[in-house]
């Protein structure tokens, strides 16, 4: 059993907390604030990912359940930087001023053709759910959070058009919060 405590603590969100894997500084442990869904969810579409052959390179991948003193948790790669420093949310980029707008919509363009072009559905496209890895090649966005089926229809695990369909509705959303928090 792992034991989680508040200084392993890297974020939270509406539905869990996120910490620092005590065993492992490549990993990340997400634990349910209140019932769960969202890891079953992700824990499933991963799976079929997997077996579709679809390039994760640009999502936190799941790694697998484990048992911690808060309850189940739920282990992905742990988003960092070439030189091992915790990679930033994009919204911590764009307020701490580390990337402007003309740095910014490239990297999202980037993001977006690599969602659309395999079909992957996000559930909350959110700067908050974006981490801006820097490496020596440049930098690119990862989807930390909500990689997962965005309604009921399990279809668009298999139809690619209908997934883009859903990723579609869920960019517009993800386009209208960036342009509120990129300056005028």
């Amino acid at each position: 059993m792992l034991t989680l405590t508040p200084e392993l603590l890297l974020g939270q969100g509406r539905d869990r907390a996120c910490y620092q894997h005590p065993d492992d500084p490549m990993l990340c442990v997400k634990v349910a604030i209140r019932r769960e869904k969202q890891t079953r969810r992700e824990r499933r579409y991963f799976k079929v990912l997997q077996q579709q052959g679809k390039n994760t390179r640009q999502l936190a991948r799941y790694k697998d359940t484990v048992a911690t003193n808060l309850g189940t948790g739920a282990v992905f790669e742990l988003i960092r930087d070439q030189d091992g420093a915790l990679a930033l949310t994009l919204r911590q980029a764009i307020e701490q001023q580390q990337l402007d707008a003309s740095e910014v919509m490239p990297l999202v363009q980037r993001l977006r053709d690599y969602l659309f072009t395999q079909a992957i559905c996000v559930r909350d496209l959110s700067p908050n759910n974006l981490m801006v890895r820097r490496t020596d090649s440049g930098s690119d966005l990862v989807v930390i959070d909500g990689v997962s089926n965005p309604g009921v229809n399990p279809l668009n695990f298999y139809w690619p058009w209908l997934a883009r369909v859903y990723l579609n509705k869920a960019w517009q959303s993800f386009e209208r919060k960036l342009n509120r928090l990129l300056p005028a």
